[in-house]
């Protein structure tokens, strides 16, 4: 059995990181997708939500998180599943995604949407009316991200800006990737 693909779909909020993995998932006869967010919102008592005062207890859930989407990633792969990875930027650089490519006995792409910063804050408008907190988010992550464009890219990231085509399009792009 031949193993699965796996992608690290990683962005900012409303970069349109679920939307691509659902979409990408559902043109692929065995495909999964992991919110990373999701598996952290699964503390049901002292979740610490990403927030700018990053700290020892918000990296360990983020920590533990990514190590339960890498696991999960693993099994599933083997089983001949490609795995969508869908998750946010941290100050510390995705450190629990480093080296992936030699944890895997499958192809990894790692990519970073990047649409322009105005058309996220659009998407978050359409998408939460505009939440001040994803904002936020917003602007933090795209801060790290153009302080480290070249050491990622330099790491092995792809930056997709899809500003200006489909998530159809987008898709198209990331399953032809080789």
């Amino acid at each position: 059995m031949s193993k699965g693909k796996i992608f690290f779909i990683i962005g900012a909020p409303a970069s349109g990181k679920s939307t691509l993995c659902q979409l990408m998932g559902r043109k692929l006869s065995k495909a999964v997708h992991i919110p990373v967010d999701d598996i952290r919102e699964m503390v049901i008592s002292g979740l610490i939500s990403p927030n700018p005062n990053w700290n020892d207890g918000l990296q360990m859930q983020v920590t533990l998180a990514r190590s339960t989407a890498l696991n999960m990633a693993s099994l599933y792969s083997e089983q001949g599943f490609s795995v969508f990875i869908d998750d946010f930027y941290d100050p510390l650089k995705l450190r629990e995604y480093q080296n992936t490519e030699n944890r895997f006995e499958s192809d990894v792409y790692k990519v970073i949407l990047y649409p322009n910063k105005i058309i996220a804050k659009q998407r978050n408008v359409k998408r939460s009316g505009g939440d001040p907190i994803i904002d936020e988010g917003i602007d933090i992550v795209y801060d790290l991200l153009s302080e480290r464009m070249k050491e990622l890219e330099s790491g092995g990231w792809y930056f997709l800006d899809n500003s200006k085509i489909s998530v159809e399009q987008t898709a198209k792009i990331l399953l032809n990737l080789d």
